[in-house]
């Protein structure tokens, strides 16, 4: 196929040829001759035909061809986007997930003085909690409570015997109450789960 601005000068020089007499057929020819020769190497080299249109149908429905026809995109109708390149907008990284530790305590005293919490944002104020809480339930105003344990992000199970009250965290609540009761059966055997619950990491983004 030849491209349409050589098919034009090719004509204008063939025509100039055939509308002069002999002599001025010479001298244009000097003047254009070498303008033909660089047209004929331009026009008919294989490289010419990466400027010829593109045929639409390369393109799937909804995108034209946009470029060269050796190089060309399939452009969205609607989008201006290129075929098979994400978007800015769905091509942007997720968002990365935020979690915050999560913490709980156990707390006991005399007198009856017992706290236990889950879930606090931040060791000390787990602590706190566990320990006004203990004061609260006691029958006296020096129960001199104290923290028994302190966990984050896993479970806690709290086992009462005969010789007293043991405490354990661990990943789960049935693998703390394991070890509780069998710390708690080395002296006593009574042993039973009064207490568990579980302060795991919460996703706050």
């Amino acid at each position: 196929m030849e491209y349409m601005p050589c098919k034009v000068f090719n004509l204008a020089f063939l025509s100039g040829i055939k509308h002069h007499n002999k002599k001025e057929v010479t001298t244009v020819s000097k003047l254009l001759l070498p303008l033909f020769t660089i047209s004929l190497a331009f026009c008919y080299s294989p490289h010419i035909h990466a400027y010829e249109p593109i045929d639409q149908s390369f393109c799937p429905p909804g995108y034209h061809p946009e470029g060269p026809s050796f190089a060309y995109d399939c452009v969205s109708n609607s989008t201006g986007e290129i075929e098979g390149r994400e978007s800015s907008r769905t091509a942007r990284e997720p968002d990365r997930e935020v979690w915050e530790d999560r913490w709980g305590a156990i707390a006991r005293g005399k007198a009856g003085g017992w706290g236990a919490v889950a879930n606090f944002a931040s060791e000390r104020s787990a602590k706190e909690a566990a320990l006004k809480q203990c004061q609260t339930t006691a029958t006296t105003k020096t129960a001199n409570c104290k923290i028994s344990i302190i966990y984050y992000n896993q479970c806690v199970a709290y086992v009462w015997g005969a010789s007293g009250g043991v405490s354990s965290s661990a990943v789960d609540v049935p693998t703390a109450s394991k070890q509780a009761m069998a710390q708690c059966s080395k002296s006593s055997a009574d042993c039973e789960v009064l207490y568990s619950d579980c302060s795991l990491p919460a996703r706050i983004k």
